[in-house]
């Protein structure tokens, strides 16, 4: 499913193969019209006893596999097994803030159980297909966005995509490359409980591509007005780990 689908919830309908009961013979596993004979080796009751030392404990038959009767006309269809394998198609209904490999649990949905027993479960496995600007911190969404080396001075107000559409964002002046802002309340709803999780806004200050000769005297003609201690305190510190080692 898609990244809104897992955020929001969905319905999809699946394929897949299902052992059911065999519909001519009801899952007895005779044609139709035929009379199974008892078993002769377990006299019906499907189990013949093993002797262990002193003791004895019951087994299957192996003559009828513990049916405790023989057909003498195998159904045709199942071929005598009570059983028949058939494409099956199912509406599921995928709840909102489902993570990567969410398992969903059906219940009696899946094969025929022996001798006409109940059926068993059916398991969908959730995969999420990647977004082009989010990704996912359990319920948190994590989106880089872009900014100018002017923004990133100044500060601006930039317009961002949530899962609620587009929201306008304050970017506070001096923010460091990526800088985390936060967004209460919009990120993927939390699967067992109410509310979500928060939208995080890393910040990426971007460094301008192809400068012309006049583009970097001005830039280096800054640079020169810098006060490199002050002003890029994380490179200072970084360079007097370098003196000192």
């Amino acid at each position: 499913i898609d990244f809104y689908s897992a955020a929001f919830g969905t319905e999809r309908t699946i394929s897949f193969i299902k052992k059911e009961s065999c519909e001519p013979c009801n899952g007895a596993g005779a044609e139709p019209g035929s009379t199974p004979i008892i078993c002769r080796d377990c006299h019906g009751s499907g189990n013949i006893s093993s002797p262990i030392g002193f003791f004895s404990t019951p087994k299957a038959c192996p003559r009828c596999s513990g049916a405790g009767k023989i057909n003498l006309q195998p159904c045709k269809k199942c071929k005598g097994s009570g059983i028949f394998s058939k494409k099956s198609t199912l509406k599921v209904k995928i709840p909102a803030g489902v993570e990567e490999n969410t398992r969903l649990k059906l219940k009696s949905e899946g094969d025929i159980g022996e001798k006409n027993g109940a059926a068993g479960d059916l398991f969908v496995i959730i995969h999420i297909q990647p977004h082009e600007f989010f990704s996912r911190e359990n319920q948190d969404i994590l989106c880089e966005v872009p900014i100018t080396l002017a923004q990133a001075i100044e500060g601006d107000s930039i317009t961002i995509p949530t899962i609620d559409g587009l929201v306008k964002v304050k970017i506070p002046p001096d923010p460091q490359s990526g800088r985390i802002l936060r967004l209460r309340g919009k990120g993927i709803p939390f699967l067992s409980k109410r509310g979500q999780g928060d939208m995080l806004i890393k910040v990426i200050v971007e460094t301008p591509l192809g400068l012309n000769e006049n583009q970097k005297k001005i830039l280096m003609q800054f640079e020169k007005s810098v006060d490199h201690v002050e002003q890029y305190p994380r490179i200072a510190a970084f360079k007097k780990i370098i003196e000192t080692s």
